[in-house]
């Protein structure tokens, strides 16, 4: 290699480290992600939410069939088309109502969006939905094309996950997806206002912005069996479903950190460089420090809770829980989305199917 070609491979390489992020689950994966797929395109389209080339291209680019197949595995087909479903959906309520359509910065309009929402979740087939769209859309009328299609999508995705689950299990679901509402909307307060959080704040709203008190309720509806109500409910059941959101999202900040460098309020890597004072690798390193404490904070807690049950529902929760945490990490190891190759020098990185040795 000439000294010209060997100086273009430095300035290309990467000048970040992919940290470490401990992971000591096996990595099993639904073969049917690209029916999946391809089930969500046509159910997106068939509502119009692919009309927007850019939205159609995110959503095409997000590959949201294989993270479902990734972080459900162990799901019916069925339950796999209906977790992709519910996580296009997702998308489309937070890229593109949110992001695409600007509301982001306006909490006041999205509390009100959030509450037509909410009522739609809450009771899918009873609620006519109708008159507050018509209100919103008189206020709001660049939602007004959108707003009929989300309206149409919001209560097919609601009466599928509903016509599969228990009442105890919906009901679940819909307490998961209010934390999420009520989440973003302190996410669009930080935007409206430009006020970067601190490590404390921003933890706390982290655990919650990501969905992922809705999306571990899915885990077993999509599967086809129902955890049961006490041992969900169990408190520290309920701290190992925090941990998860955590340490989901918290691996979803370190790998779009290079994406999200400039935006000093939505990420914890920037949030670290502007409170402490760090560079960005270390800045990335004490994240990943952050999210590995909360997988063994995790582990702990997750081998007292399976010391005192034998019941064989509640043990394949926490195993199938295992699985929605790694397969969380795969799927961001590979996405588009993020370019982890492009973006980082894997050395250090975990692949997907290794696993990190025990703490």
């Amino acid at each position: 290699m000439s000294t010209v070609e060997t100086v273009a491979a430095e300035a290309a390489a990467p000048t970040l480290v992919l940290p470490h992020l401990f992971h000591p689950f096996e990595t099993p994966v639904h073969p049917d992600a690209e029916r999946a797929e391809a089930d969500l395109y046509a159910w997106m389209n068939s509502h119009g939410l692919l009309d927007d080339p850019r939205w159609a291209h995110g959503i095409r680019h997000g590959k949201v069939g294989e993270y479902c197949a990734r972080v459900y595995a162990h799901s019916s087909f069925d339950g796999l088309c209906t977790t992709a479903r519910a996580y296009g959906w997702i998308f489309a309520i937070d890229d593109g109502l949110c992001s695409l359509h600007g509301v982001a910065r306006a909490p006041g309009e999205l509390g009100a969006l959030y509450l037509w929402l909410y009522e739609m979740i809450a009771d899918p087939t009873g609620h006519d939905p109708a008159p507050l769209r018509a209100a919103l859309a008189a206020r709001l009328p660049h939602l007004a094309a959108f707003l009929p299609a989300l309206q149409r999508a919001t209560q097919d995705i609601c009466a599928r996950i509903a016509a599969v689950s228990t009442r105890v299990q919906y009901a679940r679901w819909v307490a998961g997806m209010m934390t999420f509402l009520f989440s973003t909307l302190w996410e669009a307060g930080r935007f409206a206002t430009d006020v970067v959080p601190g490590e404390a704040e921003y933890l706390s709203g982290r655990t919650y912005n990501g969905c992922g008190e809705g999306a571990f309720a899915l885990i077993d509806i999509a599967a086809g069996y129902e955890a049961p109500a006490a041992f969900y409910a169990d408190e520290a059941v309920e701290r190992l479903r925090r941990l998860s959101n955590a340490i989901l999202c918290l691996c979803n900040d370190i790998f779009s950190y290079p994406k999200e460098a400039g935006e000093s309020s939505s990420n914890l890597v920037c949030v670290l460089i502007h409170e402490r004072g760090l560079s960005p690798q270390a800045a990335l390193d004490a994240a990943a420090d952050i999210h590995n404490g909360y997988l063994a904070r995790y582990l702990d807690l997750e081998k007292k809770v399976r010391a005192r049950t034998d019941d064989r529902a509640s043990l394949r929760l926490l195993d199938e829980a295992r699985t929605y945490i790694r397969g969380n990490y795969d799927w961001h190891f590979g996405s588009p989305r993020y370019g982890a190759a492009k973006h980082y020098d894997l050395s250090r990185a975990l692949r997907p199917g290794q696993t990190s040795a025990a703490a």
